[in-house]
């Protein structure tokens, strides 16, 4: 049966921009009411007045700034929601940032802080949501986590960030496994390159002059594709949403033969040696790398 989801409250961490921004805006559209969390106070003034310009008559959109690497502010974000709607019904754990370097070539302190970021910052807001969800009556009790088509690959040059998005696919895993029976649900979303600053900010973090896409540019999807996903999952508690079935059956291929699956990723990174030494060379993708 499908979830109603007129008037129910979603939290979305990471919503100031890309997929979050544009799932903030789908889940208005569909009745519900959003909160949107990031950093950047004038991106999510821009969000939440779209989503009441786009969302059905009495929609609202409420805005508060807040860091995922820091519980306190996360706490914080999610008081005010409760302040002001009074249930919370679901929670987007979408904040996240890439990184785009060797494994060796990275220092412990970005791996912790990738770590801190995508994994642990999901954590946090899984287990505050949690807390809500308890007090709140006849709630859909939906977590949704935004993970990558990399967590089933660890792509040569983006592994340590492919960690980071396998450790949140494992803990979707377990948990929609733990909590099956008591009326909750738990999706991870696996996006493939989305239009979305994503890229750019991965460039500023990995010292690149420039966004190195592992998606061909005209492949580069819609983030309102993923978004309505999204909602379809939350009306029908779906365990995952893919950006693309393709990479999807590529990846079921791959890690069904654990040697072709090492002889693609070698060609893989030679694939980009050769095109750093000739940028005339067209490209070659493997899989593509999530927002």
């Amino acid at each position: 049966m499908a979830a109603e989801l007129s008037d129910k409250v979603i939290l979305i961490t990471g919503a100031s921009s890309g997929i979050g921004a544009a799932t903030a805006v789908a889940c208005a559209e569909a009745g519900m009411h959003v909160t949107i969390c990031a950093r950047r106070e004038d991106k999510l003034k821009q969000v939440a007045k779209r989503c009441v310009e786009e969302g059905p008559p009495g929609i609202k959109a409420q805005w508060v700034t807040c860091d995922v690497d820091d519980t306190r502010s996360l706490r914080r974000a999610f008081a005010e929601s409760w302040t002001y709607f009074g249930r919370l019904d679901a929670v987007f754990a979408n904040a996240g940032v890439g990184l785009a370097k060797p494994v060796l070539a990275t220092p412990l302190s970005e791996h912790e802080a990738l770590f801190n970021t995508n994994y642990l910052g999901t954590v946090r807001t899984l287990l505050i949501a949690n807390e809500y969800f308890q007090r709140t009556p006849s709630g859909l009790r939906h977590f949704v986590i935004n993970s990558s088509c990399l967590s089933d690959l660890g792509l040569p040059g983006n592994a340590v960030y492919a960690a980071t998005k396998a450790a949140q696919k494992s803990l979707a895993d377990g948990l929609r496994a733990e909590v099956a029976g008591r009326g909750m649900y738990v999706t991870s979303v696996h996006p493939i390159g989305t239009r979305t600053e994503f890229f750019d900010q991965s460039a500023k973090r990995s010292g690149r002059d420039k966004p190195a896409f592992n998606t061909p540019e005209a492949r580069l999807q819609d983030p309102m594709k993923i978004a309505r996903r999204i909602v379809g999952a939350l009306r029908h508690h779906r365990p995952e949403v893919w950006g693309s079935t393709s990479v999807r059956g590529l990846l079921a291929v791959l890690n069904a033969f654990p040697g072709l699956k090492a002889i693609a990723a070698r060609r893989y990174h030679r694939s980009q040696h050769t095109r750093q030494a000739a940028p005339q060379l067209p490209d070659v993708t493997l899989v593509a790398k999530s927002s």
